[in-house]
């Protein structure tokens, strides 16, 4: 397995004067992985990734989804055969042999980022600061294994997403995305329709602080104080439907990274405190 890549830090001091400053710090780092050699130089599925010599390790190895069926004429024989009707599932015919079967399967996909990293900006004005310290990831897909059962419209007795279930397929051209709702195991296979860009932008810490001026704290007796009011996990952006695309439930299984099994999400909380010096 071979790893390349590259990192870069910057910091500058972007406006300095004694009532007010701004700093400036980033980073970005870019990973590039890709396996080398395999015993025998045969591809290894596990569950839903596949170690293949060329590709990233735990590479998404699936069915591809290929739209919706809108009429039963448009159902390969050998499927239809299967129960398979309008409203289904298409996938990706990988060997034109008209069915489904795991030689269909490809892969579509990689748990690992193009390039990750952080900004952090500081400011001052006067006796208040302010950091704003925020994440990024591009270039992952996340697959949603927990969300297999509320997306599957009908599949199971309990709750689901309100916008799957508004937006299903109902009729020939009402939906190319969202199958029926109908008990289906056809509808439930592994494949792109629960994969999903995990891209994001995260408000990962922010922090609001004043330092009581000096008069003050010598009336004290103390040295310093400083209140502040600190916020993590405020703010994230992405285009992922789950709870949150930063997440692995076998992070520490590179061969079965980026899945999310409805993983409970970093908690955003609030933080209210004071720094003392005597």
């Amino acid at each position: 397995m071979r790893n390349t890549g590259f990192e870069f830090n910057v910091e500058s001091h972007n406006i300095m004067n004694d009532r007010f400053s701004w700093d400036t710090q980033f980073n970005i780092s870019t990973i590039k992985n890709k396996l080398t050699s395999l015993i025998d130089e045969k591809p290894i599925p596990v569950g839903n990734h596949v170690l293949q010599v060329g590709q990233p390790i735990g590479s998404f190895y699936m069915y591809k989804m290929d739209g919706i069926y809108q009429d039963n004429q448009e159902v390969p024989e050998k499927l239809y055969a299967k129960g398979v009707r309008a409203g289904d599932i298409k996938y990706a015919d990988k060997d034109n042999d008209g069915d489904l079967t795991p030689a269909d399967k490809e892969i579509v996909g990689k748990p690992l980022p193009d390039f990750f990293g952080g900004l952090t900006n500081r400011f001052r004005y006067g006796n208040f600061d302010l950091t704003i310290f925020n994440t990024f990831s591009v270039g992952n897909d996340v697959y949603a294994t927990g969300m297999g059962g509320i997306d599957a419209v009908g599949h199971n007795n309990y709750g689901m997403r309100k916008d799957i279930a508004a937006n299903r397929w109902t009729g020939p051209g009402t939906n190319n995305s969202i199958p029926r709702a109908m008990i289906s195991t056809h509808n439930t296979q592994a494949s792109t329709y629960l994969l999903h860009d995990g891209s994001y932008f995260k408000f990962k810490d922010v922090t609001l602080g004043y330092t009581l001026p000096s008069n003050l704290t010598q009336k004290l007796n103390i040295s310093n104080m400083r209140v502040y009011l600190s916020a993590q996990n405020l703010w994230t952006i992405s285009s992922y439907p789950g709870y949150d695309p930063e997440v692995s439930y076998s992070v520490n299984n590179s061969k079965t990274m980026g899945e999310d099994a409805m993983t409970v999400p970093q908690l955003r909380t609030f933080v209210c405190g004071f720094n003392l010096t005597f």
